[in-house]
């Protein structure tokens, strides 16, 4: 019984995963996105939040990548660039796990706000996974 229950549980997974493509910070919409930035060396992504660098480091081979939320110290607050070859991820509420996302969004003066290029990927079940953000020249 044991067993079988879990490969009920097991053939559930793969279903939902199949149907699905995945929720949140598993979902395959980041495969679209890498394929986007696949082979570019001009371009930084910066990971706001956990969930995107392990990923990125498998799907991309030119970006830069940096996750600056390990570096920090406490209370430390991170330093952003605005140039139109920074790419930031970041997840919406559901499924932030930490603040960097928040304070990279509190630093944005209104000038730059204008400037910010903002496009949602989205899983199969059309919720928003993530946000990439970019900044148009000044």
């Amino acid at each position: 019984m044991l067993i079988a229950g879990h490969l009920f549980a097991i053939q559930r997974t793969v279903r939902l995963i199949q149907e699905t493509g995945g929720r949140g910070w598993w979902s395959d919409a980041l495969d679209a996105f890498c394929k986007d930035v696949r082979g570019r060396a001009d371009l930084t992504i910066i990971s706001l939040d956990w969930g995107f660098n392990e990923q990125l480091l498998f799907l991309t081979d030119g970006p830069r990548l940096s996750e600056p939320f390990w570096r920090l110290a406490p209370n430390e607050k991170p330093k952003f660039t605005l140039s139109p070859d920074t790419i930031y991820l970041i997840h919406p509420d559901d499924y932030t796990f930490l603040s960097t996302a928040d304070q990279f969004l509190a630093s944005l003066r209104p000038e730059d706000s204008k400037r910010a290029i903002i496009r949602a990927y989205r899983d199969r079940e059309n919720q928003v996974a993530f946000y990439a953000i970019r900044f148009a020249p000044e």
